[in-house]
């Protein structure tokens, strides 16, 4: 290659190499950073009352009340809501760790770290889901979860 002895330049070949993949997995890494940062999903309750949409964090950014929300209590229509929401986030994660572990593989370090921020406890698929609802509470109070 350069004159240099064979055990050299193998050992050059191997870095270029090894620098070529670095290169491709940061093109992978920014095409994945761009493809999360546009993901939304947008989740509606079995009955139609509840539409929200949420980014790939499960921020809220849409909600939306059909008219079957109008039959609910306020508590009914509150625990229906935050469970719409609790699915979309999940989802969410979902489709987030989904594409990481394309990228990366499933047991990468990489995806490792993303699932904690992406499927936290509570959302995750092995998670029975959000804590039942304690029973009627005293008039006026307001559980902010």
């Amino acid at each position: 290659m350069f004159g240099y002895s064979p055990e050299a330049e193998e050992r050059l070949a191997r870095v270029a190499a090894q620098i070529d993949e670095a290169e491709r997995k940061a093109e992978r890494a920014a095409q994945l950073r761009d493809d999360i940062a546009g993901l939304q999903v947008e989740f509606a309750s079995a009955d139609g009352a509840v539409r929200v949409r949420v980014d790939s964090l499960g921020r809220l950014e849409h909600l939306e009340l059909g008219e079957g929300a109008r039959q609910l209590t306020a508590q009914a229509l509150s625990a229906l809501v935050m469970d719409t929401v609790n699915q979309a986030r999940a989802e969410a994660g979902r489709q987030v760790m989904g594409q990481v572990e394309d990228v990366f593989g499933t047991g990468s370090d990489l995806a490792n770290q993303m699932r904690d921020t992406y499927l936290p406890p509570g959302l995750g698929e092995d998670d029975p889901g959000p804590e039942p609802d304690p029973g009627p509470r005293a008039p006026g109070f307001i559980k902010w979860t």
